[in-house]
């Protein structure tokens, strides 16, 4: 069954729609070049194998720590048009208004 998941794996990373060597690519370079980087996944039910890869700017993230100095949480600032955010969130009761 592990040979089954490592070939599904490879699957999914070698699919181009999945953005994941593109975005693994951005990773890499950001890493080097800023000493962090955040690689988000996210769930695309449109796309064939149900994931999407992104590499995210860092200006749009604002990283936390606990009293360890370990990132405790990550959140992100970023803007997109009405239509899309009603696309993302169809349910979301503030569009229930518009």
């Amino acid at each position: 069954w592990e040979g089954a998941v490592e070939d599904e794996l490879y699957r999914v990373f070698a699919n181009p729609f999945n953005n994941f060597y593109n975005q693994a690519h951005l990773f890499f370079l950001k890493l080097v070049a800023y000493g962090t980087a955040v690689f988000y996944v996210e769930e695309a039910p449109e796309l064939p194998q149900n994931l999407f890869f992104r590499c995210l700017e860092l200006k749009e993230c604002f990283i936390e720590e606990n009293p360890l100095g370990q990132v405790d949480s990550l959140n992100r600032f970023f803007s997109m048009p009405a239509r899309n955010a009603l696309r993302q969130w169809p349910k979301d009761p503030v569009f229930q208004k518009m």
